[in-house]
């Protein structure tokens, strides 16, 4: 598939999630002022360069909030040294996860990348911070919300998912499944290093 065709289908992907109140495409555009030395190169890029933090930056690396019907995630590197997260193609590996009766399932997934180099990390320095504002539509399911990611230093582990706290809300309960047209020809693995969107077959 060229690159221009996998934009087109992303870009799709996204436009559906937003008019949709099931599973949604998982969307974190982040941008890396330095180069992963490690990953094999030829990856596409993002232009969302982190922020600088200021002094309402929230302190801790993973921090969620629940507004209206979304939720605000910041993630903030409050230490001294590069924090390193798993990214393809200039989109972060990051996705939001509800407990539906005491399991955890995830509420966004990501595209299936089959060419190895879309794979790569984005660097967020110290003192410097990337937030997001998804939608997850409001409802009667009383849960509780986490992200999942993979963030280490330059030579830590790149396929160890990493969990932040939880925060509660009540959110509509058609967010734990695919959209019944999509669901016809793709389906979701969750084996993998993150939620991926997969053919059937």
């Amino acid at each position: 598939m060229s690159r221009t065709s996998k934009a087109i289908m992303i870009a799709t992907l996204i436009l559906t999630s937003l008019a949709s109140p099931y599973m949604q495409h998982a969307s974190y555009p982040g941008a890396s002022i330095k180069e992963d030395t490690t990953a094999p190169g030829g990856h596409a890029t993002s232009n969302n360069l982190p922020l600088a933090n200021t002094g309402k930056t929230p302190q801790v690396f993973t921090h969620l909030f629940r507004n209206g019907d979304k939720v605000e995630i910041t993630l903030s590197n409050v230490t001294q040294d590069e924090i390193w997260i798993t990214a393809a193609d200039g989109n972060l590996r990051l996705w939001l996860e509800a407990k539906q009766n005491d399991k955890w399932l995830p509420i966004q997934y990501h595209q299936w990348y089959t060419c190895g180099n879309s794979y790569h990390r984005v660097v967020l320095q110290p003192g410097f911070h990337f937030t997001y504002k998804p939608i997850i539509p409001s409802g009667t399911y009383a849960t509780e919300i986490r992200l999942g990611y993979n963030a280490s230093s330059i030579d830590g582990p790149q396929h160890q998912v990493q969990y932040s706290s939880t925060i509660k809300a009540n959110i509509d309960p058609k967010v734990f499944s695919l959209d019944p047209e999509l669901s016809k020809t793709s389906r979701i693995r969750t084996d993998w290093a993150a939620p991926t969107l997969v053919p059937k077959g």
